[in-house]
């Protein structure tokens, strides 16, 4: 999923992505800010992936912008704590497509069926 950048992002700020169901289940969400793959201010995409969203499905997502004012992480070690604000809420419906089919063989066409078989007059 691709966005346009945010206005004055920065590796400081954060990003997330929430997608639920119409249960109010979550499906797919970005990692809390500062835990590995989390998204900073400057991101503009991310990988759901395959799988987590079902087929012919919609969703409901929000996608939020934090700018982060302070961190500290030396107060109380091995916590973080932030004073941050949501600059920009999204909320949006996602749809999903059904699956496409896909046809192929298992082995090398036989001689006895060429393109001719089915085509000629």
């Amino acid at each position: 999923m691709t966005w346009d950048a945010f206005a004055g992002g920065t590796t400081n700020d954060y990003i997330n992505l929430l997608v639920g169901d119409s249960a109010g289940n979550v499906l797919f969400q970005t990692p809390p800010p500062w835990e590995a793959a989390a998204l900073d201010g400057s991101a503009t995409s991310v990988v759901i992936p395959g799988g987590t969203l079902g087929a012919s499905q919609t969703c409901q997502a929000q996608l939020s912008f934090f700018r982060v004012a302070a961190r500290d992480a030396a107060t109380y070690p091995g916590a973080t704590g932030a004073v941050a604000f949501a600059s920009i809420n999204n909320r949006f419906s996602l749809a999903t497509t059904a699956p496409q089919l896909r046809f192929g063989l298992s082995s090398p066409c036989p001689r006895w069926l060429s393109p001719t078989t089915f085509w000629s007059a």
